[in-house]
């Protein structure tokens, strides 16, 4: 539950104090004047009053949500002492589309989200890794298909990360803040995506964990090992080594087992492998080399095709 304001008429009034208030405030165009935007962090809704910030819990909800309509539970509302009539009964909602909350009796108020002046960066350089997905993953999964029915087999199955584009995920946090200390921005990303086969067993933990420098395979020890060809990836997308090598990426107890493809966003500063780097087009941003190696934090996992 969350506290409204005694005098927020829209959410705490009978319908015919809220009747007359609506006629008297909406005016000749149907609007209600909204005072000035919030300058401070946080997700705000516009009572009466002005705005009023939602408790943490709430705003955390709302924020984690991203688009849609959000649940956010009953309301306490306080009116006359003792009474009840002032108090609807039903969840409020928020619609993120709209930017409205939505009382039990359909009362629309407006929302806003504030976020942190550092969070608007990262928002803008992660919409921005995003369009960029959205333009590789077609690929991926073209590629994946081809492969796939050149071996007779089934199409492979897409899997993305549970909340993949929010600021509350540490690795993609992480991950964009390094980027940020590189000077990435929203026009100059500098970002390209690559390729990484390994086992199904690896690749759910590197899908939840992220790479890491412990379980490096590439010979020379510099990272990880990246392709920007899903076919040679996918030599590597299989549990196939039957020697026990110590902090390998990749189990040993059956060198025939599944192997998936993650799709990786690669952050250019973090080449390691010494080759001149770039994307193979405007329309396709994915490594123009068949391998090269890459420091572990510069790498973040966003999806993976699986049945390899």
């Amino acid at each position: 539950m969350f506290d409204l304001k005694k005098a927020d008429l829209h959410t705490c009034a009978p319908q015919s104090q809220v009747d007359k208030f609506l006629k008297a405030e909406a005016g000749n165009n149907g609007e209600f004047p909204t005072p000035p935007t919030p300058k401070f962090p946080g997700v705000y809704w516009c009572s009466d009053q002005g705005w009023i910030k939602y408790p943490p819990a709430r705003s955390q909800h709302i924020l984690e949500a991203h688009e849609g309509l959000v649940n956010i539970g009953p309301a306490i509302s306080i009116g006359a002492k003792g009474s009840s009539d002032l108090i609807w009964e039903g969840d409020y909602k928020v619609n993120l589309i709209e930017n409205m909350q939505v009382s039990p009796t359909g009362i629309r108020r407006r929302v806003v989200i504030v976020p942190s002046t550092p969070d608007r960066v990262l928002l803008a350089l992660m919409d921005r890794i995003k369009d960029l997905y959205y333009l590789q993953v077609k690929h991926f999964l073209e590629e994946g298909n081809t492969h796939h029915s050149r071996e007779g087999k089934k199409p492979p199955t897409l899997a993305v990360r549970d909340k993949m584009w929010d600021l509350q995920c540490a690795l993609m946090r992480q991950f964009l803040e390094l980027a940020m200390t590189h000077g990435a921005s929203e026009s100059d990303p500098s970002f390209l995506f690559g390729y990484h086969g390994t086992s199904a067993e690896n690749s759910e933990k590197i899908f939840n964990e992220g790479f890491s420098p412990e379980c490096r395979y590439c010979g020379n020890g510099a990272g990880a090992y990246f392709s920007g060809k899903l076919e040679h990836s996918a030599m590597f997308a299989k549990d196939h080594h039957e020697t026990d090598m110590p902090h390998s990426a990749r189990p040993t107890s059956d060198p025939e087992g599944p192997g998936d493809i993650l799709l990786v966003v690669l952050l250019v500063d973090g080449n390691k492998s010494g080759q001149d780097i770039r994307a193979v087009s405007d329309e396709k941003p994915v490594l123009n080399v068949e391998r090269c190696i890459f420091d572990e934090k510069y790498a973040l996992p966003l999806a993976r095709l699986r049945g390899f």
